[in-house]
């Protein structure tokens, strides 16, 4: 899932008013969308 960003429980529930970050409704995007991954990229991985 593509989610906001985790702060942890506690503050997560304090911004966003659940424990964990809510996902992003990528069907109300509208414009077209491209990722870019590496098989060596640390940040991104290709799951």
């Amino acid at each position: 899932q593509f989610r906001q960003f985790d702060w942890g429980p506690l503050k997560n529930k304090r911004i966003y008013g659940t424990r964990t970050p809510p996902a992003y409704d990528l069907s109300k995007i509208k414009l077209p969308i491209i990722f870019h991954y590496s098989e060596n990229d640390w940040l991104a991985a290709v799951k």
